[in-house]
């Protein structure tokens, strides 16, 4: 039971039939999203796979807080959406991810009457820094294309004035779709000493928006299908529709997507559904469609002149001028000077973006909390040593130094509005902050694999495959791998839409001794011209990676188009060539951490320069389209 999938409320059998027809249109997404909903999601994971704890955020840590949480996850229970609680890690390798809270978007509600619904449970899928289950996953998988709010506005445009818009969610978007059971072991969680483990897409991982932005444009496609004139648009789960002024355009449109939507399984947050209406807010601007404006809702310009005068609250009135300079009515003097200190907020308001205000409110804030929780006092300028501290917390606690510099900004600018000495910009805190981009910045810990150590992996084939065939299958690969300069995607399935080499594309030569790779795609090949990589045999040395190839193609499963298959035709994964390769180094003893599946391409690069081959060589071979294959070469290193 612990490895069954979540449930969902998508209707699958409906589903499927709309996405055969998908196919036609997008046929890599809708065979990702058929195997994704029968099997479960892949976060397309690459690291290590041990066990961790990490400890909880603050909210989840919160006397008052704790209370939330727990109702939360009782009923994210109760959905079958979380796996728990247990006394103990349920799973082998399950690796304890911080939990926390944070508030939705509030209408005018008092932060002490916030509920349960107020909040949205995340998991910190990104601490710590460097070492997260979101540093392992796959950046390609997780780059999302968004449509942009001028889709909406030329929307609008082509519906004329007095359009009627409509919008509607859908409900608990990330958390209907269910995270394959492979992947469970990388989304523990731990609450008053209870383990759990998500099952469905969390809010934190990096790979979700890109996942779910495939089923909303799906979504899109089928109720287009029944639309073929309509207007409609999406940006994640939020979705738009519209008609003409005049028409019952705008509220067919809305009744057909929901009947659509409902059909399907799909849940909408009918709380959230407005419309038909000529105003309306998407996205967080508000649309109208009688002035034919766009503008910041009123209630944000309320917030952010709240948080404005917060921080001018302390300067208190204008100074008063020489009492040569007093105006004889006194009374149209004080109106005045009202009226420009309102006329002053004004102009701050606006120097700044709505969000970098709240940003910096919420540097001061961090500093604030950090100052109460170490007992160092509320003094204002703020002392060289409190920043140095609070800059020590933030690198400690696995902020970026991009946040760290926004945080200062923020503290800055309080200084500067409240004419306090700013010490934010000191010889100590920009070298503090330049040492925190150094050591966090892109630091690269993995090691090459070299002759020797593929030598040892090979060796050890035999002892944690399951067969000779998946014995010769693994050699094949990491030949290639090493010998070829490959990034594993070129040869492996690494996502469906990546299926890695074709068998069509894999051939010996026997005349030339050599093995050659078609590669019809490649990172650095953006208009798919295609290449073709040959690889010379090493004759009479145990890893030739034309012997290699040749040994593993004369017992091939027959019959799939893609060229590593294991016996039952199942095609080899990222994942597999990272599971094997971490086992064959875990049976001489060798610690995995630093070793992952772009290391053949390190060692080949550290290999070659190691054995004097120009630089210029190094990048043709590796098919780099930069200096970056600089940074590839570990000498000297620890090999």
């Amino acid at each position: 039971m612990l490895k069954a999938m979540a449930p969902t409320p998508l209707i699958l059998t409906r589903l499927k039939r709309h996405l055969q027809l998908y196919k036609h249109s997008n046929h890599a997404h809708a065979i990702y999203l058929l195997q994704g909903l029968e099997s479960g999601f892949q976060l397309e994971y690459s690291g290590a796979r041990l066990s961790r704890w990490s400890e909880n955020l603050r909210s989840a840590r919160d006397p008052i807080l704790q209370e939330i949480v727990a109702a939360k996850l009782k009923k994210e229970v109760k959905l079958g959406r979380v796996a728990g609680p247990f006394e103990t890690p349920p799973l082998l390798n399950l690796q304890v991810s911080p939990i926390g809270l944070v508030p939705k978007k509030q209408t005018g509600k008092s932060q002490t009457l916030l509920g349960t619904d107020d909040f949205r449970l995340i998991h910190h899928l990104s601490y710590p820094q460097g070492r997260s289950i979101n540093d392992s996953i796959d950046s390609e998988a997780c780059s999302v294309s968004y449509a942009r709010f001028d889709e909406a506005v030329s929307m609008v445009q082509q519906l004329g004035p007095n359009a009627l818009l409509a919008k509607f969610d859908v409900k608990s978007a990330f958390r209907i779709m269910p995270v394959h059971p492979q992947d469970f072991e990388l989304l523990g969680l731990c609450f008053q000493g209870k383990y759990y483990f998500d099952k469905c897409l969390p809010f934190g991982c990096s790979i979700s928006c890109s996942v779910f932005e495939k089923i909303s444009t799906f979504l899109q496609w089928c109720v287009q299908q029944k639309l073929p004139n309509g207007q409609l648009m999406h940006y994640l789960d939020d979705f738009l529709t519209g008609g003409t002024a005049g028409t019952k355009d705008c509220g067919d449109n809305l009744d057909t997507c929901l009947s659509t939507f409902q059909e399907l399984g799909v849940p909408v947050a009918h709380e959230k559904t407005v419309g038909p209406a000529s105003c309306l807010t998407f996205l967080g601007l508000e649309i109208d469609t009688v002035r034919m404006q766009v503008r910041i809702p009123q209630e944000k310009i309320v917030n952010i002149n709240a948080i404005i005068h917060d921080m001018l609250a302390s300067v208190g009135t204008i100074p008063q001028c020489s009492s040569i300079s007093q105006s004889a009515s006194h009374t149209t003097s004080r109106q005045s000077l009202a009226g420009l200190t309102i006329e002053a907020e004004r102009l701050l308001q606006r120097s700044l973006a709505a969000n970098t205000w709240a940003t910096y409110q919420a540097g001061t804030q961090a500093l604030q909390a950090f100052r109460a929780s170490q007992n160092l006092g509320d003094v204002w300028p703020v002392p060289i040593t409190h920043l140095v501290h609070f800059i020590a917390h933030l690198s400690v606690s696995g902020h970026a130094p991009s946040t760290v510099r926004t945080y200062m900004a923020g503290i800055s600018t309080y200084h500067r509005l409240h004419s306090m000495e700013d010490r934010t910009g000191h010889f100590v805190i920009t070298k503090m902050i330049m040492g925190m981009q150094k050591c966090q910045g892109r630091q690269d810990h993995r090691k090459p694999i070299t002759i020797d150590l593929l030598k040892v992996i090979v060796n050890n084939l035999q002892f944690v495959c399951s067969s000779t065939y998946e014995v010769r299958l693994f050699k094949a690969v990491y030949c290639l791998a090493f010998f070829g300069f490959f990034r594993v995607s070129e040869l492996v399935q690494t996502k469906l839409s990546q299926p890695g080499c074709a068998f069509l594309d894999l051939e010996v030569q026997d005349t030339t001794k050599t093995v050659t790779v078609a590669l019809r795609h490649s990172k650095t090949d953006r208009h798919s011209h295609g290449i073709v990589v040959s690889i010379s045999a090493i004759p009479g040395h145990n890893l030739c990676p034309v012997a290699a190839v040749k040994a593993y193609l004369t017992v091939r499963s027959q019959g799939q188009t893609q060229a590593f298959v294991h016996f039952d035709k199942s095609p080899l994964t990222r994942y597999q060539f990272q599971a094997v390769l971490k086992r064959a180094l875990a049976h001489s003893g060798i610690c995995t951490a630093a070793y992952s599946s772009h290391s053949f391409r390190i060692g080949a690069a550290t290999t070659a320069a190691g054995n004097g081959v120009s630089s210029d060589l190094i990048q043709h071979f590796g098919r780099w389209g930069s200096e970056c294959y600089k940074s590839y070469i570990r000498i000297p290193a620890n090999i």
